[in-house]
């Protein structure tokens, strides 16, 4: 499953990637593919290092998650009591809906947005 899982991600980014910059007038292409790629990038780093735990940690008054519980995938090897997967695996799984939703936002901010802008809201979505 955790093959799976890697093979939507890996296919389906750069699909976006290119469909996006077919789109897109010829001058700014590889603005458009980047925009895809580098969400990836980001959105992978962010959801590894704080964004599973804010949205699945225990919570902080009942309104957040904790976001230093899973900091950098720390605690994470196991299985999980409710499901019986590895709670890696549902990192992973979550990791994919993550980064494709902020792939999929670029496709309507291309040539809207300032590349520095959008580096921004990359972190800020994720």
């Amino acid at each position: 499953m955790l093959m799976a899982s890697a093979l939507v991600v890996f296919m389906t980014v750069p699909g976006l990637a290119l469909f996006y910059g077919g789109l897109d007038r010829s001058k700014s292409i590889l603005n458009t593919i980047a925009m895809s790629f580098v969400a990836f990038s980001i959105v992978t780093i962010t959801w590894l290092a704080v964004g599973y735990s804010i949205a699945y940690g225990d919570d902080i008054g009942g309104f957040i998650g904790n976001p230093l519980q899973y900091l950098f995938t720390k605690d994470i090897s196991g299985i999980n009591a409710d499901t019986g997967y590895p709670v890696l695996l549902d990192v992973m799984f979550q990791l994919t809906f993550a980064t494709i939703t902020t792939a999929l936002v670029s496709g309507s901010l291309v040539g809207r947005m300032k590349f520095s802008a959008w580096l921004l809201f990359c972190v800020l979505w994720s």
